[in-house]
């Protein structure tokens, strides 16, 4: 059987040491951020039933419930790149010139 990486920098993991280092940054900020997560979901099913639970049949609270969790995010890209320079580092050091 062939073994599957578990995480996406292992992926990548061959190819960052060729790639410059702000984008390394960005494959490991973006390596972290989950699919999905379970937490969420349950939280708003949770939050229907409490409300809709005696006003509908199942049936309806399932496809209202998965609408809600389907729902697209807006992501604003300015803010992330904002977010990204104020946290980066200012200076890439290219040499050690110490030695």
């Amino acid at each position: 059987t062939v073994n599957k990486p578990q995480t996406a920098i292992k992926i990548n993991a061959p190819y960052c040491t060729d790639i410059v280092p702000n984008i390394k940054l960005l494959l490991k900020i973006f390596t972290t951020f989950p699919v999905t997560t379970p937490k969420c979901t349950f939280s708003t099913l949770k939050r229907l039933e409490t409300y809709l639970r005696t006003k509908m049949t199942e049936k309806r609270l399932k496809g209202l419930a998965l609408i809600n969790i389907d729902k697209k995010e807006v992501i604003s890209e300015s803010k992330i790149i904002k977010n990204f320079a104020v946290t980066a580092p200012k200076r890439l050091q290219l040499t050690d010139w110490s030695k």
